[in-house]
């Protein structure tokens, strides 16, 4: 009668014994799960923070784009008005030329200064042409520069981002390699016992 309640009792702690390994492998599975879906939501949250982010960078590229067409529209047009403006210059200092020609015998020195006069206005506005394109010019590559180096500094952020990526995909691969080797040990473990 000892003998058999001694058994009775042994099984009872072996069947205890078991369903403690078994209650552990369910909890085990289930943080396993919930960490498997937890590492799923932040590849997500990874994901759209990189999309947003190569969206904004997408602007910032159109937006120096737009810059640059309209800095260059301005600088045309700019070049335009002082090629007209040297133009009606040199068309009346020739009209002028043309009408103290026709009195020169009385106004020998009017027309020396005013030649003098047109002379000196055309170089001015010669002058001031050549610095507006030189302006133009250093404002256009500026805004050139300054679109090469965000594309490249676009480009690096994309870069660095895919890599984290990368490596954060091969770090939860790796936990659930290492959790799933650790669940068969102790499965494997149990049943030895």
């Amino acid at each position: 009668m000892y003998q058999k309640h001694t058994w009775v009792s042994k099984e009872i702690i072996r069947r205890e014994y078991l369903q403690n390994i078994e209650d552990g492998i369910y909890n085990e599975q289930e943080r396993a799960i919930e960490t498997e879906n937890n590492l799923a939501e932040d590849i997500a949250d990874e994901t759209s923070r990189a999309v947003a982010k190569e969206n904004t960078l997408s602007q910032s590229v159109t937006d120096l784009n737009n810059n640059l067409t309209a800095e260059t529209s301005r600088a045309v047009a700019k070049e335009n008005i002082l090629e007209q403006s040297i133009n009606d210059e040199v068309n009346r200092a020739v009209a002028a030329e043309g009408t103290l020609s026709e009195t020169i015998s009385s106004l020998g020195e009017t027309l020396s200064d005013e030649t003098a006069r047109a002379i000196a206005s055309e170089n001015s506005i010669a002058t001031a042409l050549t610095n507006e394109t030189s302006r133009a010019t250093q404002a256009e590559n500026t805004l050139s520069t300054t679109i090469t180096t965000e594309t490249t500094r676009a480009t690096g952020v994309e870069t660095q981002l895919q890599t984290d990526l990368t490596a954060e995909v091969t770090r939860a691969a790796q936990a659930e390699s290492d959790l799933h080797d650790y669940v068969d040990q102790k499965v494997s473990t149990t049943y030895k016992a």
